[in-house]
């Protein structure tokens, strides 16, 4: 949604063609080379690869000094495209047998991004959170929820899980068609 569009062109039997793909929007990515920490110090993982800011609460992995670290994030315009897009231009009217979503807080928004081809998804895994970590983003078992109620899904496999600092909250929760 929004952002700058982009198009792909291309030229056959003397025919100059033009479609819109989808548009360029604003990731914010770790910078590993500018990363300006304690002597010795390397750039922790932090799974900033976000189209979404980080939540106001969040606490990143809970080690001392993460914040430091977001001031050497960058913006950089990637293509988008919605999934919907996909099915209608590359997949015809295939089934999707396994979809994987890792989207960093968005993986319930790209699934809706399927639109009215949702239903020819048999099988799809996300990574999901108990402890939102991006503004936005939505909780592992309100996604489970609207999983069932908007998309007919249940869940095959994995299950949301308490909010344990000790753990990385992530988890893989693979969903299936009913």
């Amino acid at each position: 949604r929004g952002g700058i569009p982009y198009v792909a062109t291309w030229k056959l039997g003397g025919v100059r063609s033009m479609l819109r793909m989808g548009s360029f929007a604003p990731i914010r990515s770790q910078n590993y080379s500018d990363f300006r920490g304690e002597r010795g110090r390397s750039f922790q993982e932090s799974g900033a690869s976000s189209l979404l800011h980080y939540s106001e609460d969040f606490v990143d992995h809970h080690w001392q000094g993460a914040a430091t670290q977001y001031m050497f994030f960058r913006e950089y315009l990637v293509p988008t495209v919605s999934l919907e897009w996909v099915a209608n231009n590359l997949l015809g009217a295939r089934e999707i047998d396994f979809l994987k979503i890792d989207a960093q807080g968005m993986d319930f928004f790209v699934f809706a991004s399927l639109g009215r081809h949702a239903r020819r998804v048999r099988r799809v895994q996300m990574e999901l959170h108990t402890n939102v970590r991006h503004q936005g983003e939505i909780p592992c078992a309100e996604v489970v929820e609207r999983m069932a109620r908007t998309h007919k899904f249940g869940v095959e496999r994995g299950r949301c899980r308490p909010l344990d600092l000790a753990l990385h909250d992530e988890v893989d929760v693979v969903f299936f068609r009913l």
